[in-house]
Formats: C-alpha cells, sequence, structure tokens
C-alpha cells in the first residue's frame, strides 16, 4: 500500500487546549482539583524513576551517537559538523553523511517576539529517487520518533532507507531535532558533563515503592532537577512546548515550498501530529500518528493511560509462554496465570536477595547487583513492545530463577555509571562536552506542555 493510499487527506484531530495567545492552557487551570493535581505530581515522579533507570541502562549508546569522534558510524554526530552550516530562514543544503544532506533551519525562539532571539532547527534529509522537477516526486515526509525527547536525525541516520521503503522512493525522508534535541540550537542541558550526570543518576531512586524513602528521595532529587535547570537552561525550556514545534514543522513544510505538511509521527510523534493538525487545520496534507498517545491525558499531566494495558500485556506474554510449550519457553506452565505467579515469585525473591554480579575480564573488574528496581524496570520496559522483546523477558526472568543474573548485567547500573563517572580528560584547552541526556529533555519536554505547580511532599506522599 502506497503512502497516498494509507494516508488520505484529513483527519479529525484532538485539540489541545490553546488560549488566544497561542499558550496552553494549563492543566492546572483545567483541572484545579487538589486531588488530580498530586495525581499530575507523583506521575512525574514516576515517570522521573522509569527514565532514570532506563538512563543508566541505556545512557552509553545514546550520548556516544551524541559526543563521539568516529567517521564510520553514521549516529556519531562529529562526523558531521553541524556547526559549520549557517541558520538560514531559507534551506541550503549540503552533502552530509555520504548520502544525505542537512540544513540547519532559522526560526524564532519565541513566536510572540519573532524579530528576537533564533532557534537553529538541525534537519536531515533522505532525498527521494524522483527530482522535485518530476510530475511524480511525492514532496517532503516530516519524521518524528517519539519521546517527547526522540531525535528526527537519528532516526532517518538510523532507518531512513526503511522508511522511505514504506513511505514510497518518490518522497524525501525528512528527520529534524526538536527544540532542545540533539544538533538543534540553543541546545538543552541539565549537567555540565556525563561525570556530574553520574554523580545524579547514582543515587535516584529507580522506582518509588523500593523502600519507603523512595518516594521522598525522587521528590527531592526532582527539586535538584529542576533547580539546575532553571539555572543553566531556563532560557530554552521556556520555548520546548510541542505547539512550539508544530510552528516549526510548519514553518519546515513551507521552506521545502509545501503548505500542506507530510507527517510520521510515532508514539508522543503522534501528539505532535495531532497538536499541529489542530493549530493549523488548513494545513494539513497527509499525517500518520502511529502508536497513538491519548493526547488529552498527556497535556493534562497525568500520564495515567500509558499504563492501563500494561497487566494484560504482561499476561499476554504468561499465555504466549504457555501457548510455546515447555520445549520453547523457560517458564512454562499449565496456564497463563500459573506462569504469572512464577515471574512474581522471581520478583519477590529479588527483592529479598538482591544478586551481585562480578566478572573479571583482563585483569579489570566489572560488578553490578541485579535487584527489584532493575527487574521491574525491565519488565515494563519490555511491555512497550511485547512482541519484540516477550521471548528474551522470559529467558532472562528464568536465568534469574536458576540463580544466573549474569544475563542482566548491562542492565545494571554498574557498567554505566562506571563510564557516566570515568575521567575523559580533555587536552588542555578543552573541557568534556555537556552531557545531553533523554531523561531530562523528556522531562524537560514533556512539562513545558502542562503547568504543575508545586506542592510540598506531605500531601504528595499522603495521595501516593
Amino acid at each position: 500500500m502506497s503512502f497516498q493510499d494509507f494516508c488520505k487527506e484529513g483527519v479529525t484531530p484532538y485539540r489541545p487546549p490553546i488560549n488566544e495567545s497561542g499558550r496552553i492552557v494549563s492543566a492546572v487551570e483545567r483541572h484545579d482539583s487538589r486531588s488530580t493535581h498530586r495525581c499530575k505530581m507523583l506521575s512525574c515522579f514516576i515517570a522521573f524513576s522509569l527514565l532514570a533507570s532506563y538512563a543508566l541502562q541505556t545512557w552509553w549508546n545514546i550520548w556516544t551517537a551524541s559526543n563521539a569522534k568516529s567517521d564510520g558510524d553514521l549516529l556519531k554526530a562529529n562526523s558531521f559538523n553541524w556547526s559549520a552550516v549557517k541558520p538560514l530562514s531559507t534551506l541550503d543544503w549540503v552533502e552530509c553523511y555520504n548520502k544525505f544532506k542537512c540544513a540547519r533551519f532559522s526560526v524564532p525562539l519565541d513566536y510572540s517576539n519573532p524579530g528576537g532571539e533564533k532557534a537553529a532547527v538541525a534537519i536531515i534529509k533522505l532525498p527521494a529517487s524522483l527530482s522535485a522537477n518530476t510530475d511524480k516526486y511525492g514532496g517532503p515526509v516530516l519524521i518524528n520518533p517519539g519521546g517527547p525527547g526522540g531525535s528526527g536525525v537519528g532516526i532517518v541516520l538510523d532507518l531512513g532507507e526503511e522508511l522511505q521503503t514504506i513511505i514510497g522512493q518518490q518522497f524525501d525522508v525528512i528527520g529534524f531535532d526538536p527544540r532542545g534535541v540533539g544538533q538543534t540550537t540553543p541546545s538543552f542541558y541539565a549537567f555540565s558533563n556525563k561525570n556530574e550526570a553520574g554523580l545524579f543518576l547514582v543515587d535516584y531512586p529507580a522506582i518509588l515503592n523500593s523502600s519507603t524513602e523512595s518516594l521522598g528521595r525522587a521528590y527531592a532529587y526532582s527539586n535538584i532537577l529542576g533547580t539546575k535547570v532553571a539555572g543553566i537552561s531556563r532560557n530554552v525550556t521556556e520555548h520546548l512546548s510541542t505547539p512550539s514545534v508544530a510552528r516549526d514543522m510548519l514553518g519546515i513544510s513551507r521552506a521545502m515550498g509545501y503548505d500542506k505538511l507530510q507527517y510520521w509521527g510515532f508514539s508522543y510523534g503522534s501528539v505532535l501530529g495531532a497538536t499541529f493538525s489542530a493549530m493549523f487545520p488548513d494545513n494539513v496534507g497527509r499525517i500518520v500518528i502511529d502508536g497513538v498517545v491519548d493526547s488529552e491525558n498527556y497535556y493534562a499531566g497525568l500520564w495515567s493511560n500509558n499504563l492501563l494495558d500494561a497487566d494484560a500485556a504482561l499476561l499476554d506474554i504468561c499465555s504466549a509462554c504457555m501457548n510455546a510449550g515447555p520445549d520453547k519457553c523457560a517458564l512454562h506452565e499449565s496456564s497463563a496465570e500459573l506462569v504469572l505467579q512464577r515471574i512474581n515469585n522471581i520478583l519477590k525473591d529479588i527483592k529479598l536477595s538482591p544478586i551481585p554480579i562480578f566478572i573479571d575480564r583482563d585483569s579489570v573488574s566489572e560488578y553490578g547487583v541485579v535487584d527489584y528496581a532493575i527487574v521491574k524496570s525491565v519488565i515494563l520496559m519490555v511491555l512497550y513492545s511485547t512482541h519484540d522483546s516477550g521471548s528474551m523477558l522470559v529467558d532472562i526472568l528464568a536465568a534469574l530463577e536458576r540463580g544466573d543474573a549474569l544475563p542482566w548485567f548491562h542492565m545494571t547500573s554498574g557498567p554505566a555509571l562506571r563510564r557516566l563517572l570515568s575521567c575523559d580528560c580533555p587536552v588542555p584547552g578543552h573541557k568534556s562536552p555537556p552531557f545531553q541526556g533523554f531523561l531530562e529533555q523528556f522531562l524537560a519536554i514533556a512539562c513545558s506542555d502542562n503547568v504543575i505547580e508545586e506542592e510540598t511532599f506531605s500531601p504528595t506522599s499522603n495521595s501516593y
């Protein structure tokens, strides 16, 4: 099925609450009950805790993709000097990453003050196989990978050809880094280097119910992060909202000669697509929103609907295990419920008795601890894509049941923290680059899309 057939013109979008001045009407203004407000505070802590765990398990590949210096890897951004590309209000494409074209698009940092400070949106293009002058040329299709905080430049570098195969070779595949993300400037960061990030993350609780003090520590560390961001990147964080990015997308599309947007957004990208459609209904061409997020729930700051089917998804894995049989599923039982009980028993055991791992390679020792927080976080992450990772989860849980924690080693915080806290030792006259973590970018954008007033810890704790 072609992109044209799949994406029919016209959508019925969710309209986020935007007032006459273009500002989102906050969740606090629309939902003034204290119970709803506390729910939002808890949602932030829960999201922060899960992302902190995720960050420690996956940050290294993400960070090296932004800061490493190898020319051989497309995802290592220093193989192309973005700062050498002059930001313009038109798109002046330059060759980059062998077969791609790159540009920096100048937009107002604050759309209410178009003559003020500018932002430069990093854009990458996988060109269509047809010339833009031919009748069959399909135009640009903008891509957002989700998040919020995902890099559009990164996904096109990594999966651009696959996306173009689905969309059609006659379309340009366009990735862009949203405000505060990746190569778009001004940059957003909370930590001046990876060592500072490591010192912060080492004590942040991975989940809120891992101990009696976890919620309080999460509250305290969340305040620290907010204070740091306000001091370092306040001018940037005030202009990271989804409606601002939607306006950037309209500008990019128009700069390519198209008044109507063609777009494909995944997960949070569905919120961005729905927001664009609500703000600019006359500029909607063909839009695909994939892995749809409940936009109203997102803008309310609740993040509650994301978890509605989590238990059902885990039970689906258990059902697949039961149906696969004992030869293909190491946790096989006669019913899905019994498989689930077996998983719960593993969680209970690991909560009471975490398992240490010690590896000695070439006189260099590495170690970590597999505990309840790690296992619970990995289970939740797998539920995002059970078909891809469900069997892997069952295998490593079965290993844990046997007392073998080695398959979990790279999911523990040990290896990541070792790298975070190691010295880069830059040459004299240079300093380590700022640490751009997905964790901070996610929270900065999500919090820009709703206003959560500060609340003391006691009522939040009581609500939890």
